[in-house]
């Protein structure tokens, strides 16, 4: 696990999404407004489908995201999903 978390804006483009997991090597991102409020999750999936590079990421993304703390046993992250 890393503490480093990289983050997605709800305005930034669909092409500057992907190239961003390209770069880090990932498939998910978590996308958060300007105070780091969890907005909703875009994946690799997400992008890879939308031909318009330009449209933005609130868009494409999943608002409806369910979370778990580092502490919480897997069998309650098994049971969120």
């Amino acid at each position: 696990m890393t503490n480093k978390v990289v983050f997605a804006a709800p305005d930034h483009t669909v092409d500057h999404v992907r190239e961003l997991m390209a770069a880090k090597r990932i498939h998910a991102l978590p996308v958060a407004d300007m105070n780091s409020k969890l907005l909703g999750i875009v994946t690799s999936s997400d992008v890879a489908r939308r031909i318009d590079g330009t449209r933005e990421v609130r868009d494409v993304m999943n608002d409806t995201v369910r979370i778990v703390r580092a502490t919480d046993p897997v069998s309650e992250a098994a049971a969120r999903m």
